[in-house]
């Protein structure tokens, strides 16, 4: 009589979707369990997560495949994923042994930071700006870059995601600068946030006789502005600082989706304020902060770490 039997032991093979990074856009992260043979006895209680949170859905697809979700921060890390040993059985007994998977995400949206090397410009001289991403980007190109007035005569990547951009032709006034959403993407396929500013003009003073009364006049539109602490676990200030009056202030905290969280508007009294704002019921990750005032807006990126 000839007895048939089995003594292949199942595996339990990990599958994370197939990119080497996962971005902002593969939310939640799909993942893929295979034992390569019908199996009994599986479920989540054999699975365990270190990096994300397992979201509940549980799908057995049938010969042996399954599937489940994982949701991660809204920032950079990696996620293990482990099948513990004797999870399941197959048909013939044999108990599957285990396996751990270990995967990087990065869920951190590009933010462009747009900068002048000068304060204030003329027209006459032209302006150099700096374009500062965070991070190394892709396919970002000159004609990215709206103006107000004139063009980008020359772009240079300088690495690590920080450009210089020339721009000559501009009228005699001040120059907004934007840079729209989605036009340009870091190594996890991230889709950059729109970003905008505004460089001032730099007027000149002209004296129309010996005693020297002013026909124009300077407006000085220098400003700094500093958000702290940065890192923050929640609270923060911004402290804002002009060389002239502000006047009306706007402020705008968003998350790195460009979804609105906060808005606030009000009167600054002086040259200079500074006011503190909580983002300690916001989980973990980088948020961008605009300061918009006569002077022109300011973007700011700010990262909560708890």
């Amino acid at each position: 009589m000839k007895i048939n039997y089995k003594k292949f032991i199942a595996l339990s093979f990990l599958v994370l979707a197939g990119l080497a990074t996962f971005a902002q856009k593969h939310r939640p992260v799909e993942v893929k369990v295979d034992f390569g043979e019908e199996v009994r006895g599986f479920d989540l209680s054999d699975v365990k997560v270190e990096g994300g949170i397992i979201n509940g859905d549980f799908e057995n697809r049938g010969n042996g495949k399954y599937a489940f979700y994982v949701d991660v921060p809204p920032i950079e890390g990696s996620i293990d994923i482990t099948v513990v040993k004797a999870a399941a059985a197959d048909q013939a007994g044999n108990k599957s042994v285990g396996n751990q998977y270990t995967k990087k995400y990065d869920r951190l949206l590009p933010v462009p930071l747009i900068k002048s090397d000068k304060e204030k410009f003329s027209a006459k001289d032209g302006v150099l700006l700096n374009i500062e991403f965070g991070e190394e980007v892709k396919n970002f190109t000159a004609e990215d870059i709206a103006l107000s007035s004139g063009k980008v005569t020359e772009l240079s990547d300088l690495g690590g995601g920080i450009f210089t951009a020339k721009i000559e032709g501009m009228k005699k006034e001040d120059l907004n600068v934007s840079i729209a959403e989605a036009v340009c993407t870091d190594n996890a396929d991230n889709e950059n946030v729109a970003s905008e500013a505004t460089i001032k003009h730099q007027r000149i003073i002209i004296f129309a006789d010996k005693n020297k009364k002013p026909i124009k006049r300077d407006v000085k539109g220098v400003v700094d502005v500093t958000l702290y602490p940065n890192p923050t676990d929640g609270i923060f200030a911004i402290k804002y600082n002009a060389d002239s009056e502000i006047g009306e202030v706007s402020i705008k905290i968003l998350d790195i989706n460009g979804r609105s969280l906060f808005s606030e508007k009000f009167i600054a009294e002086s040259v200079k304020f500074s006011r503190n704002y909580d983002l300690s019921t916001y989980s973990n990750g980088l948020y961008i902060v605009q300061i918009i005032t006569s002077k022109g807006v300011k973007t700011k990126r700010i990262v909560v770490e708890k």
